[in-house]
């Protein structure tokens, strides 16, 4: 499946939740999810090179569950094909990926809370550690939609929440951590 990801750093998250209860909208509760990411010898961003990632999603009070993701860039900055499927064993996971030849490039962790939405859109509310809380804004791209078509769309609904277009990055959250640390 492919994905537009488009994202604000929030400065006010009081704000951003009044306008969503306003029209009737609220995120699930929240959990824990961690990113383990891993990238192939020479990899560049916008490179096309696929980009891996084992997922650990905590639910509140319950059992860890894991997911290999796979994302490579496709069609224009903030688009990605992206595939997963469960992991069963994450230390012969990594083994695997090692033998592949990625590395691991970084860790993400964050407490997340969803809103979705119509048309396969899905609104995150993420309490990134060492960055911040951004509201993320994803959507599936159908087979005939264009990327620019999807990210113009994703940016409106960003703005009708009061957020300048200025404000608005595709850039991961690995990306920004790694510039943080330069």
């Amino acid at each position: 499946m492919r994905l537009i990801s488009l994202k604000t750093k929030l400065k006010n998250t009081t704000n951003l939740l009044k306008t969503l209860k306003d029209v009737g909208l609220s995120f699930g509760e929240a959990y824990y999810q961690h990113d383990r990411v891993f990238l192939p010898r020479g990899y560049k961003e916008g490179s096309g090179l696929p980009r891996m990632i084992i997922r650990t999603y905590v639910p509140d009070g319950k059992e860890a569950d894991y997911k290999l993701i796979v994302k490579r860039h496709s069609g224009g900055k903030g688009a990605d094909v992206v595939h997963s499927t469960l992991v069963m064993d994450y230390t012969e996971t990594v083994h695997m990926l090692h033998q592949l030849g990625f590395s691991h490039a970084g860790d993400v962790a964050k407490h997340r809370q969803e809103l979705d939405m119509e048309r396969g859109i899905a609104l995150y509310l993420d309490k990134v550690d060492g960055l911040g809380t951004f509201l993320k804004l994803e959507s599936q791209v159908g087979k005939d939609d264009g990327v620019e078509d999807v990210q113009a769309d994703l940016s409106q609904i960003l703005q009708a929440m009061d957020i300048k277009e200025d404000d608005i990055f595709a850039e991961s959250y690995r990306s920004l951590l790694m510039t943080k640390k330069k």
